[in-house]
């Protein structure tokens, strides 16, 4: 038999016994795509995760983000959702604990915590250390860092607004014991008395709100003016409530007290002057201050307001304080 023949007759015999050429799959390895003897699978890769694990075994449905399971290839947690700020991030990461005023930790932006939501106590409700305090520690301890308040421009009253929906705040004070601190000026267009005494009180909101002072009429009859500025004693901070007016009400009589409204007041803190509308108008009163959620906005014009228009911005004809 020549060699030709032999040549052929040994290709015959290794196809019989089952060979095509190829490497065969006993010695595949996991992950080089092939599945061999031994694998379920086999996608290319040894990863998790993906339907086909790591040893070429078939998972069940690969994990995903939300559905309350811990894939720990690629998530640190799954609470079953994708919503970030709950301490599970939208791609089931751990996070930081989110900004819990009151909860008397210092999170976030917050500059002290004293582990509730009061103002007036140094550590105000939207956790930022109030005027004339220092806070330190957590929870944060608060104490004064001036004089007691004694109702002039460099130590003003303070009113505490607290509540929920409305808040509220109330002082009494009483300028026969007040010096002349504010100069003569107008006031709805009435000259006031350069020597009359007055006194300062202040006050601090963290969102727009529709704030309504409110001066009770002195028992001693005297005559009393309200001012609001946005600097202790500088009437050219003075927050007009109308487009044009001057900042100050001194529409009642010496028995009537008086009354200011601001529509959308925004978010600061203000002095309130109380101020004798001439020398001899002094004695005791009330001040009592609320301030409401904004209605500026809903579209509704409401009492005070000159127009609506659905938004609070200005420059499109009404403006942020609902205003022509």
């Amino acid at each position: 038999m020549n060699r030709l023949s032999l040549l052929a007759i040994g290709s015959l015999f290794f196809l019989a016994c089952g060979g095509d050429g190829k490497q065969d799959n006993f010695n595949g390895v996991c992950g080089d795509g092939t599945v061999n003897t031994g694998e379920q699978c086999d996608d290319g890769n040894t990863s998790n995760g993906d339907g086909c694990s790591s040893t070429c075994q078939k998972e069940s449905t690969p994990s995903t983000c939300g559905d309350g399971n811990v894939d720990v290839a690629t998530e640190t947690c799954d609470d079953g959702n994708t919503v970030s700020g709950d301490g599970c991030s939208a791609t089931c990461q751990i996070e930081t604990p989110p900004n819990k005023c009151g909860n008397g930790a210092i999170d976030g932006s917050e500059a002290c915590d004293d582990g509730n939501m009061t103002a007036g106590d140094g550590c105000s409700q939207a956790c930022v250390v109030e005027m004339g305090w220092t806070c330190t520690g957590t929870p944060s301890h608060c104490t004064m860092t001036q004089a007691t308040p004694d109702g002039t421009c460099a130590m003003p009253y303070m009113i505490a607004l607290a509540g929920t929906g409305t808040l509220t705040g109330m002082g009494t004070g009483d300028t026969t014991g007040g010096t002349d601190q504010v100069p003569q000026a107008r006031c709805d267009t009435y000259s006031m008395d350069d020597r009359a005494p007055d006194q300062i009180w202040t006050f601090t909101t963290t969102d727009v709100r529709d704030v309504t002072i409110t001066l009770d009429a002195p028992a001693s009859g005297d005559d009393t003016a309200l001012r609001l500025t946005t600097v202790p004693c500088d009437l050219t901070t003075s927050v007009a409530a109308l487009p044009g007016d001057d900042g100050c009400v001194d529409a009642g009589g010496s028995t009537e007290g008086e009354v200011m409204t601001q529509h959308a007041l925004p978010a600061g803190t203000y002095y309130v002057v109380v101020d004798g509308y001439n020398v001899d108008d002094v004695g005791a009163y009330t001040l009592s201050i609320d301030a409401a959620p904004s209605t500026c906005g809903d579209g509704v014009v409401d009492a005070g307001e000159g127009c609506d228009d659905h938004n609070s911005a200005a420059n499109d004809g009404c403006d942020a304080r609902c205003q022509l």
